[in-house]
């Protein structure tokens, strides 16, 4: 039901100005005190005083009904609120607790300190009552502020006006123990009659809810309760008023006796009231429920009638149109002669004899006749179609839609031929045509020309069974005519032979030169091997750079060889391509059936697998099928799935291996060098999985989990006080050519918190010398970033000193193949002399990999080598023995070498 808000407005000012008088009331008490203005605190001469505290209190209690009054919506507002009410609370129950524990907290001696000059006034604390009034009021406007419920903050607001009602009636009565209590104070005149103020302008502030929203309603109960609450609790009083009257004259002499009647008369009195107003409100909302419940019912009856009514119209509109469809019959047969005239389908029509009645436009177009030369004429003097193969006449289906009376198609592949010898392909339906006794009177005929449909249908079959760059067979293709060489090569005991050619470093030519110049490549190479093979031959493209040749009927495995050799040769002759000479080579797999495979897949896969016989014997050579190769080919799959469960279930983890000062005997750094723990327990060291990894492309996510746990580890190490040093990671080729390592780096160092220079990057001198200056300013990025680096396996690979003055190099690593001849070998000696009189000229470090003898190490220190890593001073350890036996030993003296130790190169 509708609230009147113009009531309820004013129950809110009245709020707001009864908040605004017991704040003013309070500031008058400050300032009696403070001033010594003894009027303001008691307002009447004469009476007692209101306690500096409970001034306090009635700021901030009234501050906050005004606010609350006002409805506010900042946050900064509901803030103000509750913070004035938490404080009036909080003063309140520290008054409390001063009485109820005999105590001193000194919340009496707020701001006034001293006792003022007239002895019958001090500071003093407030009443129990006071405090307790303020207790109650505080915490209802407290929760009042959170949108408590009302039956909460009521029930507290009333508990609150009975106890200053209690000491006003005292002084109504002049009854001096209702606001006068041993050691609990004595309630002034002034208090009593500002909390009864504070309780009411509370009430009032939320009218909408609670006790106050029977009273504020628009119903006859809201009504009733307004008009009689004033007369219920002024009519007591008087009543009480004139009964003390008669007490004083002798009549009443029982004080209780008369407070307990005056409270009872006015509970009864608002009880009845409120009681009735409730009544009054349910009545009212039944009849609010019956005028809608009538409402409704007229509502549906009007919907009825707009229903009855849009029925009527709808039959008018039905008589309408049944009056239109007379006319629209009319002209049915002119619409029907546009539309045969405006489609691009050929209609012919017959009679019951198969002769033509009528033809549209386009069949005059398609067939040459016209309507009128073609009228009367037998259909198939007019519509001649004949096979395209036998070039024999067909028979149209106008003589089946005749003499079957069922509907019929063209043959597929039938060609018209029109009157003036021309030919095309056409495709069409008939259909009898009936009276209305369903006895057929005719036929109707729809053709289309189909040429164009049927020339796009045969080139997508070529395109779906050819590759779209190279135009060869493609793997689709391919499949259809191996399995039939198969069957014939079974059928008649011939052989049959498979070649699996795979590019040797395409790869790289698409990297370097870009797509378009590797696409040109492969239509070159595709030329060159159709040039090379027979008509009878499939050469086919299976995608990226693997082609297949299909050999038939070879009569041994001297004419597969010779042919392989033929395709090597002729693909192994330089290109020139967009102004580029390209050199490349090829890998050929062969297999024969049926030696080697009786099915498709299987000579496929044995041809593969011997296809990469030939890359591991160096490339640029074809091999032939043999069980061994199939095995390790088992093997390697079943390895490189292993691989990647390993990677999945993280069974890596670290080594590392310390790097020693030769002149010193201290710890310079280490090397993180993984191990693969299988599920087996077997460990696996990186020469038995690197190169798979490599080859799979796993070799990029293992490469960052190396880099990312070797920077981790480092850190965790100098956050638990180690002193700091270099960890170097080993970077294959595949990883350093991949876009993305340059962020790669700097995303770990920053997620590890690792500083740059704990960091170095060992990278092979065939990594190096790939692409000179792509790989230069990667390696100057890097050193822009603090990042050390190294070439490592030094010497063995084919690094130019041009190139390697411009290589920003930290340090040189010589390989341990070198290290472990040092002894027998004069000339390894020799080289490691080289290699460190060059890295001195190139102010680089020098460190020796692999030593593991007494004697390697000596040679090494006479030559001034700066550093030795191997297991002359410790193998490769995991994390946890290398912080116990190295880390920990770091600073006390030179680290021990090992001299139980005499041959082997286990660096790695």
């Amino acid at each position: 039901m509708l609230q009147p808000s113009s009531v309820r407005t004013q129950y809110r000012r009245f709020a707001q100005i009864a908040g605004i008088i017991v704040a003013l009331a309070g500031v008058a008490v400050l300032t009696g005190w403070l001033t010594s203005t003894w009027i303001l605190t008691s307002f009447l001469p004469g009476q007692l005083t209101v306690k500096f505290n409970a001034g306090i209190c009635m700021i901030l209690s009234g501050t906050a009904l005004c606010l609350l009054a006002a409805r506010p919506s900042g946050k900064f507002a509901v803030l103000a609120i509750q913070a004035a009410a938490l404080l009036t609370a909080v003063i309140g129950l520290l008054t409390l607790a001063e009485y109820a524990t005999g105590s001193d907290f000194g919340i009496d001696q707020l701001f006034v300190t001293e006792q003022p000059s007239r002895s019958t006034l001090s500071p003093g604390r407030m009443s129990a009552v006071a405090a307790l009034i303020f207790t109650l009021v505080g915490t209802a406007l407290f929760v009042a502020a959170r949108n408590a419920r009302a039956n909460w903050t009521d029930a507290l607001v009333l508990i609150a006006m009975c106890n200053a009602l209690i000491p006003a009636i005292g002084y109504l009565y002049g009854r001096s123990a209702l606001y006068e209590t041993p050691y609990f104070g004595t309630v002034a005149l002034p208090s009593t009659l500002l909390s009864i103020l504070l309780c009411a302008g509370f009430l009032a502030a939320r009218p909408d809810r609670g006790l106050m929203a029977l009273i504020t309603n628009r119903s006859a109960g809201g009504i009733t309760a307004r008009m009689l609450l004033p007369s219920a609790i002024l009519i007591p009083i008087v009543i009480d008023r004139i009964q003390f009257w008669g007490q004083e004259a002798g009549v009443f002499d029982a004080t209780f006796g008369l407070v307990l009647y005056t409270l009872s008369t006015m509970a009864l009195f608002t009880a009845l009231i409120l009681w009735n107003a409730r009544l009054l409100l349910q009545l009212d909302m039944q009849r609010d429920r019956a005028e809608h419940d009538v409402q409704q019912a007229l509502d549906k009856l009007k919907s009825n009638i707009d229903a009855l009514s849009q029925s009527n119209r709808q039959l008018q509109e039905e008589i309408v149109e049944r009056s239109a469809a007379e006319e629209r019959l009319v002209h049915q047969h002119e619409r029907m002669n546009v539309t045969l005239k405006s489609i691009s389908d050929g209609v012919i029509t017959t009679d019951a004899d198969g002769r033509i009645t009528y033809l549209n436009p386009a069949a005059e177009k398609m067939s040459g006749w016209s309507a009128a030369d073609a009228n009367g004429m037998p259909i198939n003097s007019v519509f001649k179609l004949v096979d395209p193969v036998s070039r024999e006449a067909v028979t149209t289906p106008i003589d089946i839609a005749l003499h079957e009376n069922r509907p019929s198609h063209l043959p597929s592949n039938c060609v018209l031929i029109h009157r003036d010898g021309s030919e095309s392909a056409v495709d069409d339906s008939c259909a009898p045509m009936h009276d209305g006794d369903g006895k057929v009177i005719g036929a109707v005929l729809v053709f289309r020309d189909v040429s164009a449909l049927r020339t796009m249908t045969q080139r997508m079959t070529y395109l779906a069974q050819h590759d779209f760059l190279t135009d060869l067979p493609n793997r689709v293709l391919l499949n259809e005519r191996l399995s039939h060489a198969i069957a014939l090569a079974l059928r008649h005991g011939t052989r049959t032979a498979l070649m699996f050619l795979d590019i040797d470093r395409f790869k790289h030519v698409n990297d370097t030169l870009g797509h378009l110049v590797g696409d040109h490549l492969l239509q070159e190479i595709a030329r060159r091997l159709k040039a090379c093979m027979r008509e009878t031959d499939t050469i086919s493209r299976q995608g990226g750079d693997e082609f297949i040749i299909l050999l038939h009927e070879v009569s041994d495995t001297i004419g597969a060889a010779r042919a392989a050799h033929q395709l090597l040769t002729a693909i192994s002759a330089p290109y020139f391509i967009d102004g580029h000479e390209l050199h490349i080579s090829g890998s050929i797999g062969i297999s024969i059936c049926p030696e080697d495979g009786e099915d498709s897949e299987t000579i496929i896969k044995h041809a593969d697998a011997a296809m990469y016989q030939a890359k591991a014997q160096g490339r640029n050579n074809y091999q032939f099928f043999a069980r061994h190769i199939n095995e390790r080919a088992v093997q390697r799959f079943a390895l490189e799935g292993s691989l990647r469960k390993a990677i999945a279930r993280e069974e890596s983890i670290l080594y590392f291996q310390p790097k020693l000062n030769i002149a010193t005997g201290r710890l310079t750094g280490a090397e993180a060098l993984l191990r693969w723990h299988s599920a087996d327990n077997t460990v696996l060291l990186p020469a038995q999985f690197i190169a798979i990894a490599e080859e799979s492309g796993l070799i990029v996510q293992m490469g960052e989990w190396v880099l990312r746990e070797a920077c981790r580890q480092n850190r965790a190490w100098q956050d638990a006080g180690y002193p700091p040093i270099p960890i170097s990671v080993n970077v294959s080729a595949v990883q350093f050519k991949d876009k993305n390592f340059l962020q790669l780096v700097s995303r770990v160092l920053h997620e590890t918190r690792l500083e740059p220079r704990y960091l170095e990057l060992e990278l092979t001198e065939s990594v190096t010398m790939q692409d000179m200056e792509v790989t230069i300013a990667l390696l100057e990025s890097l050193k822009d970033i603090g990042v050390a680096l190294s070439i490592d396996d030094f010497g063995t690979g084919y690094s130019s000193l041009s190139y390697l003055k411009r290589f920003p190099i930290d340090t040189i690593k010589i390989d341990k193949s070198f290290v472990q001849d040092i002894v027998g070998d004069p000339d390894s000696a020799a080289i490691i002399c080289t290699i460190i009189s060059m890295a001195k000229i190139l102010k680089q470090k020098v460190i020796a990999e692999g030593v593991e003898t007494v004697e390697q190490f000596r040679f090494l220190q006479q030559q001034e080598c700066d550093e030795i890593q191997g297991y002359y001073f410790s193998p490769p350890l995991p994390g946890d023995q290398f912080e116990n036996q190295i880390l920990q030993r770091i600073g006390v003296r030179p680290l021990p070498m090992r001299s139980d130790v005499r041959h082997g190169t286990r660096t790695h």
